[in-house]
């Protein structure tokens, strides 16, 4: 029980870090291999250094390391299909609340595969331990909409991740897992005027490489329908309801829950420069009793707003709030206060983002210690320069800081709280 304790909590805290996005950032023009289908190969180097590696607390935080990251992938999609985050449009898909002006293909489509290889640099001997085949993050991401912007049309998603963590220098079981998200769906829009429906089937499956006592391998599925209305050309409310059926695989420990979401919302422009996103609802757990969680349950609101305003051509500011429960790992949900500050700004061929984000984070029905809850401070300040030297090729540079604050203790006494900087700067290319 007391191993147990410490692995709930290590994989807690590991779990809600903020790694450092890999972003698209350029995409060549590819190769046609067909009529209507092109291929993108993509690289990118970087150099860097992480200031806590296990995750650790205190003045135990010391595990710092330089590293070195190569990234290789390789997309097949349709001619006008482009990645998110490409900076053809770094700021235009944030304010967009209608249809985007582009041809109308009956197929749009992307497959991308990509190895992430991360190479720790220390003379710590637990650091070096992560080298090798635990440090290969794997990805294989599949898209397809038929007729796009047709009345009815298909689409099915699906990303499988080889997520890897470092696995704490006190125990030694890999902290990797594998994580295969599948959706689908249909979308109708009749006669192509202000209504829209959709319905949507999603499936997560979630596995640990290494058995972890306690902690958990899990299977989740959700049904989803969603209705718009298309009230003005840039005003629009939408109805949304969701249930799932979440769920243990193997002995995890996880308790069995059928979510309930109901959001009520809409987004409009104030005026040319500013825009409102709103959103109300109700959710509830239905969270079966487990193992040190009886009592655990989430019935309440759910809340949203986003304030955006281009204040200049090339910058836009963002500010929101959001108030919503999660599943999670190590305990049965939690849910979060969080609210967030983004600037994103263009200066000729430089493309900076610059984010802050603060959580009051609950978990309830924690598996052991601190009579099943546990109440975190998590801040995030984040900050991505991009130099596009051409509209292949471009510098990158990005600093990253997390600190995740909380009075919990297992029932080791260990503080899961932790403190984290992660700097790199590196070059990404595309063909």
């Amino acid at each position: 029980m007391r191993r147990s304790a410490c692995i709930v909590a290590v994989v807690i805290a590991v779990a809600s870090s903020s790694a450092l996005a890999q972003d698209t950032v350029v995409e060549g023009a590819g190769y046609e291999i067909s009529e209507g289908t092109v291929v993108h190969p993509r690289a990118s180097l970087s150099t860097g250094y992480i200031s806590n590696v296990f995750y650790e607390a205190g003045d135990e935080g010391g595990s710092g390391s330089a590293v070195i990251r190569l990234g290789l992938s390789a997309a097949l999609a349709s001619e006008h299909n482009r990645p998110a985050g490409a900076v053809e449009s770094p700021l235009e898909s944030a304010e967009s609340l209608g249809p985007a002006a582009r041809s109308s293909p009956s197929l749009d489509y992307r497959l991308t595969g990509r190895l992430d290889y991360t190479q720790h640099i220390s003379g710590n001997n637990n650091v070096k331990e992560q080298n090798g085949f635990s440090s290969l993050a794997l990805g294989i991401d599949a898209h397809l909409v038929t007729m796009p912007d047709g009345p009815l049309s298909f689409m099915v998603d699906n990303r499988f991740t080889r997520d890897v963590r470092p696995r704490n220098y006190d125990f030694h079981g890999n902290f990797n897992r594998v994580i295969n998200r599948l959706r689908g769906g249909l979308r109708w829009r009749p006669g192509r005027g202000a209504l829209q429906f959709s319905a949507r089937y999603e499936n997560t499956l979630d596995i640990f490489e290494s058995e972890l006592p306690g902690v958990g391998n899990r299977m989740n599925q959700l049904l989803r329908g969603r209705a718009e209305w298309q009230f003005l050309p840039i005003t629009r409310f939408y109805l949304d309801a969701s249930y799932g059926f979440f769920g243990p695989m193997g002995d995890s420990d996880k308790p069995t829950s059928t979510p309930l979401r109901i959001l009520l919302g809409g987004a409009s422009a104030i005026t040319e420069n500013t825009t409102l996103r709103v959103h109300a609802g109700f959710g509830k757990g239905f969270y079966s009793a487990g193992a040190g969680m009886a009592g655990a349950e989430f019935t309440g609101p759910l809340l949203g707003a986003e304030f955006g305003m281009r204040y200049r051509s090339t910058g836009r500011f963002t500010v929101a709030y959001q108030y919503d429960f999660r599943d999670a790992l190590g305990a049965s949900f939690y849910r979060d206060h969080a609210v967030q500050a983004k600037v994103d700004q263009q200066i000729d061929q430089i493309l900076l983002h610059i984010l802050a984000d603060i959580r009051l984070r609950g978990y309830r029905g924690v598996f052991t210690g601190g009579e099943g809850t546990r109440d975190d401070f998590i801040l995030r300040l984040g900050t991505r320069v991009h130099y596009v030297l051409r509209d292949w090729l471009a510098l990158t540079g990005e600093i990253d800081v997390v600190s995740d604050t909380t009075s919990f203790t297992d029932a080791m006494g260990n503080d899961p709280s932790y403190n984290r900087l992660e700097i790199q700067f590196g070059a990404q290319g595309a063909l």
